[in-house]
């Protein structure tokens, strides 16, 4: 590599931040706009989404899960499926409450369906529509789990209303003084009903209440996300998003790593094009074209591999970043500066503007044969008169340089 100097590697970590943002913003537009709605339209995912959306609302938690703008705890994201599916039927069962109309009643309430109703499968206590045939299970409202044993007994058998007073309210069982903060049994003929829904004490600070109940129907959210139904379907229907982006990141990688370095004349990248530099091969001559597609071909593994190597897909950003940094510290320890796909295809990256190289070996050859002819030929010319000097066309010698003529002054003439 006689007269190629290596490009900074400041200049090259730009060129790849510079490719890296314009091949992401090509990704994101294209899922955004073309393959996200195809998905939406895809039959199976929207029964996914109507799985999921049934459970919401058979919970009684998706009630209580609109959009807070205080950022609290109900702040969990449930998107609004009722808005995206037309002609959904299930629209008129519930009505979506306004976040800021709910009360602490209300979250006491809803969160104690979710624990025995939903969970259990009772569904003695549902208040069914007064219009039309309504049947809870039938139609998929209740709990798919409900009747699945948990360490040998049934929900029903654990889920019960004491069991919520106590462990999920966190009042005082039957026969101990109430040690709740914020909660107290409800009176029953002046007794306190053990089954009844918790009420708030009196005198206490209710936004302190309401943040409290807040983390309680936050934890039983998390629990209904996380069941094995609602997360297997999540699952789905990630994995048809997932499949509709392959073939977009293989088309926009392809376009960017592998069609500009092919297309430009020295490798060159949209980034590296725009610094002035581009690929050499390691012998300091013109890199040739399967060297290239070679380099570019190994880079793509890299990336990708990097960017599955959690196996969660192309959100795995932080692991995209560990790879870039891996090859970034290979270019930095090694002689040439190459990184990884450099060394694999044995090219380096050169700063076009000071470096100087040839095609091939032969060419370089020949263009030294020619220097060295031409040397050889001005060392013999000998010109024809020894008394003319000659530089390119001008003959210089004073014999025959043209004569000034003298101006004299006429004085006769003057007069």
């Amino acid at each position: 590599m006689k007269n190629v100097e290596l490009a900074g590697l400041f200049k090259r970590i730009v060129a790849a931040v510079m490719d890296g943002l314009f091949a992401v913003f090509m990704f994101f537009l294209l899922v955004t706009y073309v393959t996200t709605p195809i998905a939406n339209k895809a039959s199976k995912y929207q029964q996914h989404v109507m799985d999921i959306y049934q459970q919401e609302i058979a919970s009684h938690l998706y009630l209580l899960l609109q959009q807070n703008d205080n950022g609290d705890y109900v702040t969990v994201e449930v998107k609004d499926y009722v808005t995206k599916l037309e002609n959904n039927s299930y629209k008129r069962i519930h009505d979506i409450y306004d976040i800021a109309q709910v009360t602490t009643d209300d979250y006491i309430r809803h969160l104690n369906y979710y624990y025995t109703v939903y969970l259990t499968g009772d569904i003695s206590r549902v208040e069914l529509p007064k219009e039309g045939s309504y049947d809870p299970i039938a139609d998929g409202f209740v709990s798919p789990t409900w009747n699945v044993e948990i360490d040998g007994k049934l929900p029903k058998d654990i889920y019960t209303a004491r069991y919520f007073n106590t462990t999920i309210m966190g009042l005082s069982p039957e026969g101990e003084e109430n040690q709740s903060e914020y909660y107290a049994y409800p009176l029953k003929e002046g007794n306190p009903d053990y089954e009844g829904l918790p009420v708030v004490k009196e005198g206490v600070d209710a936004d302190k209440v309401k943040e409290d109940i807040r983390k309680r129907v936050y934890i039983a959210t998390k629990q209904l996300y996380e069941s094995d139904y609602i997360a297997s379907r999540q699952s789905e229907i990630r994995s048809i998003q997932l499949w509709t982006e392959i073939p977009v990141y293989v088309f926009v990688v392809g376009i960017v790593y592998v069609m500009f370095p092919l297309i430009f004349k020295n490798g060159e990248t949209l980034g590296k094009l725009s610094l002035g530099i581009g690929i050499v091969s390691k012998n300091g001559y013109k890199a040739k074209k399967r060297q290239i597609l070679f380099r570019s071909l190994v880079f793509l593994v890299e990336i990708t591999f990097s960017l599955f190597i959690v196996g969660y897909g192309l959100t795995s950003f932080a692991t995209l970043g560990v790879g870039c940094v891996i090859m970034m510290a290979v270019a930095v320890f090694t002689k040439s500066h190459q990184a990884p796909h450099d060394l694999a295809a044995m090219t380096v990256v050169a700063d076009l503007k000071k470096s100087v190289f040839f095609e091939s070996a032969s060419e370089e050859n020949k263009y030294e044969k020619q220097v060295n002819q031409n040397i050889e030929n001005l060392n013999k010319y000998e010109p024809e008169n020894p008394n003319i000097i000659q530089v390119g066309g001008t003959i210089i010698d004073e014999r025959y340089k043209p004569k000034k003529e003298k101006k004299t002054k006429n004085k006769k003439n003057e007069k």
